[in-house]
């Protein structure tokens, strides 16, 4: 091999981690991870990703004992190169216990994501 293609290769490979997209990071927050029967849980999913992607929520989605009150459009902001997307839900539950909160079906673009769950201790109302 002459000494051109050895150059060309070399920088070909150094070129490809610098145009490669980011993997999406995802994380889930509440407002509070403790509360009565049938009170009011925000809930938040966050995406960050280093392109525009294209965002498709499960529909119909359980969150296993956890029941959606109201769904809220996604947001999208841009800081520093980055990305954010963030869908937030209002819920409640009606089963007393220490539940999971799992992640509902996220796709980004056409690939398969889900975020952390959350514990959430549902307490029972005594009169």
């Amino acid at each position: 091999m002459d000494k051109s293609r050895i150059i060309i290769i070399f920088f070909t490979c150094l070129s490809i981690p610098i145009f490669s997209q980011q993997e999406p990071v995802l994380s889930s927050l509440v407002d509070t991870t403790s509360i009565k029967i049938g009170e009011k849980i925000n809930y938040e999913i966050k995406i960050k990703t280093d392109t525009n992607s294209i965002l498709q929520f499960e529909e119909n989605q359980l969150l296993n004992s956890f029941e959606i009150i109201e769904e809220f459009k996604i947001d999208t902001f841009k800081k520093n190169g980055e990305i954010n997307f963030i869908k937030k839900f209002s819920i409640t539950c009606f089963e007393p216990g220490s539940l999971y909160l799992r992640s509902p079906k996220i796709l980004v673009d056409d690939v398969l994501y889900y975020s952390d769950s959350i514990l959430i201790d549902v307490l029972i109302i005594r009169t």
